[in-house]
C-alpha cells in the first residue's frame, strides 16, 4: 500500500530479539515503495552504519503491478551498493495473519534461559509499544460485544504486520542467505 512501515530487530547469540525504533508512514500520508526505500536506506546508514540487513517482507510484495509488470520487491532490489549488490533484498514472510500470529504469540511467552524474555523492545519505540498495549487489536463487529478473529486495520496494524513478517520468518522460516557477506552486525528489517 501506500502506508509501508518497517520494523527493525537484532537477533542476539542469547537469543533475544531486540526490537528498535521502526520507520512507518501516518496513514494521513501517502509514501510510494521507491521513496520509503530510500527514506529506509537512509535512515538505516545513518542509525546503524556497517551494519548487513536482512529483509523480510509481506508477500504481497511479490505481485507484479498492471502498469509496468514489476513488483515492489524488484524496486526495492534496483537500490544498489558501490560493488553491486541490492541494498534491500527481500524475502516474503508467513502469508496468514494466523501464521504470523501464532509466531509472535509464541516469541512473547518465550523466555530464555537467563530468565529474561526473548523479545525486548526499545523502550524509545513508542508507537510499537502502543500498539502492543492495544493500539493493534481485534476487528469488533459494529454495535456487539464479539470480536472478529482478525486485526483491525488501523494506524498501529502496518507496524505490527512488519513485526510479525519477520518473527514469523524467524520462528518458522528460514533465515535468508545473502548474495553479499554478512557480518556480525546484522539487524533484521521489514519494509514493503
Amino acid at each position: 500500500g501506500l502506508t509501508p512501515a518497517m520494523a527493525i530487530a537484532q537477533l542476539t547469540p542469547r537469543p533475544h530479539l531486540n526490537i528498535f525504533p521502526s520507520i512507518f508512514t501516518p496513514q494521513t500520508d501517502s509514501v510510494g515503495i521507491k521513496r520509503f526505500t530510500e527514506r529506509v536506506i537512509e535512515y538505516c546508514n545513518v542509525i546503524f552504519p556497517g551494519f548487513s540487513f536482512i529483509d523480510y517482507g509481506d508477500p504481497a510484495g511479490n505481485q507484479q503491478a498492471q502498469t509496468d509488470e514489476r513488483t515492489c520487491f524488484d524496486i526495492q532490489r534496483d537500490f544498489k551498493d558501490a560493488q553491486g549488490y541490492p541494498l534491500v533484498q527481500v524475502e516474503a514472510g508467513e502469508i496468514t495473519w494466523t501464521g504470523r500470529h501464532k509466531a509472535m504469540e509464541e516469541a512473547l511467552r518465550r523466555i530464555e534461559d537467563d530468565g529474561v524474555p526473548f523479545v525486548q523492545i526499545d523502550p524509545r519505540e513508542r508507537f510499537l509499544i502502543d500498539a502492543f498495549k492495544g493500539g493493534y487489536r481485534k476487528k469488533k463487529i459494529a454495535n456487539k460485544e464479539l470480536y472478529l478473529d482478525e486485526p483491525e486495520k488501523n494506524e498501529y496494524s502496518h507496524l505490527m504486520n512488519a513485526l510479525e513478517y519477520l518473527v514469523s520468518r524467524l520462528q518458522y522460516g528460514r533465515p535468508m542467505v545473502r548474495k553479499k557477506p554478512v557480518d556480525d552486525n546484522v539487524a533484521l528489517t521489514y519494509s514493503a
